[in-house]
């Protein structure tokens, strides 16, 4: 089984920033109310509630109701989709030491941690407690070309997401969501762009036919 951490139930129990949050309106509140830097340290990407709510009638046109989240670091835009949107989110982390030391943020939502010693062909479903392929593979903020490729060569699934930078706005994501270099004969075709703020755009891929 895949080795998982449970989410913290409240969001105000993870980290003193969110003393007093009771939910995801009030944590997306406070997140614009910060430094910009100091915004990114706690998640990459912070919509507004006219944003997610977007986000939410594209993934409701994809008929997207279940995200695997790859490298989804403390969890908070996943629990917050969760929250607001009704989908259900599942994650996959890499260093279980760090999530779990004293000195990370606990996670929000539960996280999955990689381990090589798992069955490869199912192990995606099994972190989404799935027996099917009915789930959006996201990548939000990835910066590791190499999992990339392996993460996607092991979805069998039809709809992926790439969350990160807009072209220009000097920061470098592995994939881009708007240039991600897919590899071989391309199997992914743009669906469709949300922009978030100024400075990120949500891509949403939907499998090709190839002949």
């Amino acid at each position: 089984m895949s080795k998982t951490t449970p989410k913290s139930t409240h969001y105000a129990s993870t980290y003193n920033y969110f003393d007093g949050i009771q939910n995801w309106r009030e944590c997306l509140a406070m997140g614009h109310s910060l430094e910009v830097n100091k915004r990114r340290s706690l998640m990459w990407i912070w919509p507004t509630e006219s944003e997610l709510l977007k986000f939410g009638a594209l993934l409701e046109t994809l008929n997207i109701n279940h995200i695997l989240s790859i490298g989804c670091g403390n969890g908070l835009f996943e629990r917050i989709i969760q929250d607001c949107l009704g989908v259900a989110v599942n994650g996959i982390e890499v260093d279980r030491s760090w999530w779990e030391s004293k000195y990370a943020i606990k996670s929000f939502i539960n996280i999955n941690y990689f381990d090589e010693e798992e069955n490869m062909k199912n192990y995606l479903q099994k972190c989404c407690n799935l027996e099917n392929w009915n789930f959006a593979l996201m990548f939000c903020y990835f910066n590791n070309r190499t999992a990339f490729l392996n993460y996607i060569k092991m979805y069998k699934g039809n709809i992926l997401l790439i969350v990160g930078p807009k072209t220009g706005a000097n920061i470098y994501t592995e994939p881009l969501p708007l240039d991600p270099h897919f590899p071989g004969r391309n199997r992914w075709e743009l669906k469709a762009t949300l922009n978030i703020g100024n400075l990120d755009v949500i891509a949403f891929y939907t499998c090709a036919m190839i002949n």
